[in-house]
């Protein structure tokens, strides 16, 4: 038989607060990560991004999903607060982002314009991919910002696909 089984886990962070005799105060410090007083680990923040962005689940649905079979109250607000993907996070997956298009540069170097030729010189396919990466950043790297935005275009790609198999049909 398999099972599978879920399980909520509570971590409580305690300060301690001591005092020596000449009344100095010291307080132990939290983790790092720890910077509220009630907040949600990754392994859940991963699971409510995987049901909203991979198995586009509209946020109510997974609100009810977290409070009824977890028995974690999850409001739909912590679902659309853009804090589900870290400012720290985003700016890693910006950089990483970045460093690939300088690779990119390298491997798919702009073309050099022939003097006395008139017009944009010729480009590859690659180096046109390329250029729209850079010239559009913002709009590729939008969903992480915008949790409405899916992580990828597949839906609308199908969308697209069976519009155009019904016109074949006709």
């Amino acid at each position: 038989m398999v099972d599978i089984e879920f399980k909520r886990v509570v971590t409580e962070y305690r300060a301690r607060i001591l005092e020596n005799e000449l009344g100095q105060r010291f307080v132990t410090k939290f983790p790092k990560d720890v910077n509220s007083g009630n907040q949600y680990g990754n392994g859940l923040k991963a699971h409510a991004v995987y049901l909203s962005q991979y198995q586009l689940l509209p946020y109510d649905q997974i609100r009810e999903y977290f409070t009824d079979q977890l028995d974690i109250p999850l409001s739909s607000g912590s679902l659309l607060n853009s804090r589900f993907l870290g400012s720290e996070r985003q700016d890693t997956l910006r950089h990483h982002y970045q460093n690939i298009l300088k690779a990119g540069e390298k491997e798919s170097p702009a073309p050099i314009p022939v003097k006395g030729k008139r017009g944009r010189p010729n480009r590859t396919k690659s180096r046109n991919l390329l250029e729209r990466l850079q010239n559009y950043e913002s709009d590729v790297l939008r969903f992480m910002t915008y949790v409405a935005v899916p992580f990828t275009n597949n839906p609308g790609e199908n969308y697209l696909r069976m519009a155009r198999y019904g016109l074949h049909s006709i």
